[in-house]
């Protein structure tokens, strides 16, 4: 089923003024054109028969003496002076005593005046109460065929002007109201297409418009709000949720990935490398002696500690790599993607140079200086899966260890400033004691 077409407002308010201003001219033009034929078309019947009347009392002398040349010229007396079509005199017996027929009568208009239009009278003559004979007249009626012209003239003259009156009045209105609503229309587009909801509709001259145009204002104010306490609360969901996420897959301590999220990513990252046939390097990382620094200076020195090694690996690595925590003091990192073998050394060198040269600040005016064992198994030459690299990292780490860490050695403190020896042996033992 096709759906009906619709009109602009314009073109509705146009036909419709058309409408009622060509039915209000039709129906008064009409009016005044048939009240006009109709007092006009009595008029000339009355006129007509007293015309009639008056050429009964002329030519009384002239039928009593039958009497046709005198008859006939009171008719084209009467005839010529009264504008009449033609006149006769009919004695009772039906024998025609005269007529007269004026001339230039048989012009078209004429013709068609007499045909639309027929009138005609008659009137008796009487010679001493006694009907002798009657006198028989016809009207031109070409007065009235042009009273109708001219009123139908009129009519379309009005048509005309009320057409031109309508089309000024309507480009009033469409000025007045149609404006005001397009634009309104226009905005309503806009805020709709943009979603700029901040933007106002301009007020308008009519009042109606003005007051639409404000509930529409104090609506899109309302959305506004909405949005804006939608979009608020929406961001801090996805803050929640970033915050949800992040702590899901990260060790709260160091902020490093923890050992689900690491081990998947490695998976990933091993189905990544064989698809396009790229290299992968893991680093597994262990602090020497970390548990005596656990034992001499505390749990929170151990934190520390931790956090920091986690930061200084995060500060050596690429944004591609990734570093995680598999729990303690161990930690791994991700080396993706390995573009050369050489790199994986290089990253393990410079972390370990990294801890020798830069103390660990655990506080209380202490530094430590700590040492790692760090092994490195390559993808694919070391294993082809996250459980074999893993494996083959941790013994190579262990290796690592047992060539570089002395048994006794435990790590170093350091005073965070530069002090005597004496104060740096009192400081020490202080550390000793905790």
């Amino acid at each position: 089923m096709s759906t009906p077409r619709s009109s602009s407002l314009a073109s509705v308010l146009h036909r419709a003024q058309l409408r009622v201003a060509l039915v209000a001219l039709l129906t008064v033009g009409l009016l005044l054109s048939c009240s006009s034929f109709f007092a006009l078309r009595a008029s000339l019947s009355h006129n007509l028969e007293l015309v009639g009347r008056s050429i009964s009392y002329s030519v009384e002398a002239a039928v009593m003496f039958q009497d046709a040349l005198a008859t006939e010229q009171v008719l084209k007396n009467i005839v010529d002076r009264e504008g009449l079509n033609e006149a006769r005199v009919v004695l009772t017996s039906g024998a025609e005593l005269a007529a007269y027929h004026r001339a230039g009568q048989n012009s078209r208009l004429s013709r068609l005046a007499r045909w639309l239009f027929p009138m005609q009278a008659s009137s008796t003559v009487q010679l001493d109460g006694i009907d002798v004979a009657r006198v028989e007249l016809q009207s031109d009626s070409v007065a009235l065929l042009l009273t109708l012209a001219w009123s139908l003239g009129a009519i379309l003259l009005g048509i005309l002007l009320t057409a031109l009156t309508v089309l000024w009045v309507s480009r009033r209105i469409e000025h007045i109201i149609l404006d005001p609503l397009q634009a309104l229309a226009q905005h309503t587009r806009a805020v709709r297409e943009e979603r700029a909801y901040s933007r106002r509709a301009p007020t308008a001259q009519v009042k109606e418009i003005d007051e639409l145009g404000a509930d529409f204002n104090a609506l899109l104010a309302e959305v506004q709000a909405n949005e804006a306490e939608l979009h608020r609360r929406h961001e801090a969901l996805r803050s929640d949720h970033d915050l949800l996420s992040f702590t899901a897959k990260h060790d709260a301590l160091t902020g490093a990935a923890n050992r689900a999220y690491f081990e998947q990513e490695l998976q990933d990252s091993i189905a990544e490398a064989k698809l396009k046939d790229t290299g992968l390097a893991l680093l597994f990382l262990d602090a020497d002696k970390f548990k005596e620094v656990n034992d001499r200076y505390g749990h929170d020195a151990g934190d520390k500690v931790l956090v920091e090694l986690a930061q200084r690996m995060r500060a050596t690595v690429r944004d591609t790599d990734l570093v995680g925590r598999l729990g303690g003091d161990e930690f791994v990192i991700l080396l993706r993607p390995l573009r050369h073998s050489g790199d994986a050394a290089r990253i393990q060198q410079q972390l370990l140079a990294s801890l020798r040269e830069t103390p660990i600040a655990i506080g209380g005016g202490i530094s430590l200086t700590m040492s790692a064992s760090i092994g490195i198994a390559a993808f694919p030459k070391d294993g082809d899966s996250a459980e074999s690299l893993l494996r083959t990292a941790d013994l190579a780490m262990y290796r690592e260890k047992s060539k570089t860490v002395l048994p006794n050695k435990s790590p170093s403190p350091m005073p965070s400033t530069s002090l005597s020896n004496a104060e740096l042996s009192s400081l020490t033992e202080k550390g000793a004691s905790l």
